[in-house]
């Protein structure tokens, strides 16, 4: 009857499973052994194993179907890559069933992949360069313009940054990436696994044969995500992630949607902490109130704005004491 049982129970048997195929489990899905044993009585443990023409798909689009379609537990090499074995936590099933209930549970989940297969063949059959022509339909939000506009400011901060910083970093590279790091939105597969957007991108560059870095710094384009993340540590995911993260504080802070004690509707404050980490972990210094000169603010294109609304946003972030 206790919850701290049947997790118990779980992770013996997924540990010893583990064992005997010389895979691994990865520590930050403790939360999905957690959740299948709030939903379960009485664990009985499963194995399936994905078919082999799926793996070549991504392996974030394979671990985000089987989480979060179908709470399935994803399993490891010891690379880092995803194993084609993954865990069913079933509510007791007796032993001449649990072989049905395995075949069961794989054709739902491959149906899921055939779905992100097919959108994955029909996303690479557009040049990402030709995606960006859509962006400027694609709006950001109604006082803000698109995400072209985005885009256009994200260069302008990037640019100031690479001088602020003086980071090594290829120019030309910098500006192509930021030119493609919204283009994924306009993708099958992100419309359908929206918290793939970035990852995405990543990988169509890579198959399109992009320079490394540029496919690098689109995955890394929203890192860190939370307290957990990793990140950025290239110098161009770096200044993308930085631009895009000061754009949106920026541009929000303008039109005076702060966050207050009990809201944060555009997570503003996952925006700061998130900037803090990088510049904390990257050991880097950025001077914020030279960043928000008169030019940049102008490219916000806000009516009767007043440039001291900045002072808002430099007290937003702690001070150095």
């Amino acid at each position: 009857i206790e919850q701290d049982s049947r997790e118990e129970k779980i992770m013996k048997e997924i540990i010893i499973f583990c064992n005997s195929k010389k895979i691994s489990f990865k520590k930050e899905h403790e939360k999905l052994v957690s959740l299948n044993a709030g939903l379960v009585e009485y664990p009985d443990i499963l194995f399936g194993k994905i078919d082999k023409h799926y793996m070549s798909l991504p392996q974030e689009i394979l671990e985000v179907v089987m989480i979060n379609d179908q709470n399935f537990i994803p399993l490891f090499e010891k690379d880092n890559k995803l194993s084609r074995y993954f865990v069913i936590i079933a509510d007791f099933v007796e032993k001449k069933y649990q072989k049905n209930v395995v075949i069961d549970n794989i054709k739902v989940l491959q149906a899921r992949f055939a779905d992100a297969s097919f959108y994955w063949e029909n996303d690479l059959k557009i040049k990402l360069e030709k995606r960006e022509t859509f962006l400027s339909s694609i709006n950001f939000h109604q006082k803000l313009g698109s995400f072209k506009d985005k885009t256009r400011r994200m260069e302008l901060i990037s640019s100031k940054l690479v001088k602020e910083l003086k980071l090594k970093c290829d120019l030309k590279n910098l500006n192509k990436s930021i030119k493609l790091s919204k283009v994924d939105l306009t993708t099958g597969l992100v419309r359908e696994f929206p918290e793939l957007q970035g990852v995405i991108g990543g990988y169509i560059a890579q198959e399109q044969n992009n320079d490394k870095n540029i496919c690098i710094a689109l995955k890394e384009q929203y890192l860190p995500k939370g307290p957990s993340d990793l990140c950025p540590k290239n110098n161009m995911g770096i200044l993308l992630s930085l631009s895009d993260k000061l754009d949106n504080l920026i541009g929000f802070f303008l039109i005076n949607e702060m966050p207050t004690s009990s809201k944060d509707p555009f997570a503003l404050r996952r925006s700061a902490l998130g900037i803090i980490r990088i510049i904390v972990e990257n050991n880097l210094k950025i001077e914020l109130e030279s960043l928000l000169s008169e030019d940049l603010i102008e490219t916000y294109n806000i009516k009767n704005i007043n440039i001291n609304e900045t002072k808002n946003l430099i007290t937003f972030f702690p001070t150095e004491n």
